[in-house]
């Protein structure tokens, strides 16, 4: 899969995609990833999804009324609000913030 993703990144860097034009600060990222390498790459794709299924799992246990549920993806989810805010980005934090409070406020629902 990440390979994919990789040769995708290649072909846009290239110009050789059906993709629109990209500035220079969405090129000078994609360039980035493709210095890192595909090893590297295939490694943070892996990565990304392990932490997105983590987070997943806890919704799930959530659902299932079980309180670690909640745990799991709080942890997650917090760590997930630290990397966001140290890249510039502060919208996607409020949501997950939000989202932390709300499952919280239920947790006396959960065993």
């Amino acid at each position: 899969f990440s390979g994919f993703i990789f040769e995708a990144l290649n072909q846009i860097i290239n110009g050789t995609s059906n993709f629109p034009s990209i500035n220079s600060a969405q090129q000078d990222a994609i360039q980035t990833l493709l210095n890192m390498g595909e090893g590297k790459f295939s490694a943070i794709v892996a990565g990304a999804i392990i932490i997105y299924m983590t987070s997943i799992l806890g919704v799930y246990k959530m659902w299932k009324l079980q309180k670690w549920g909640f745990y799991i993806y709080a942890s997650i989810n917090g760590l997930g609000i630290i990397y966001s805010i140290m890249g510039g980005s502060y919208f996607m934090p409020i949501i997950s913030i939000v989202f932390i409070i709300l499952y919280f406020r239920n947790i006396q629902y959960m065993k």
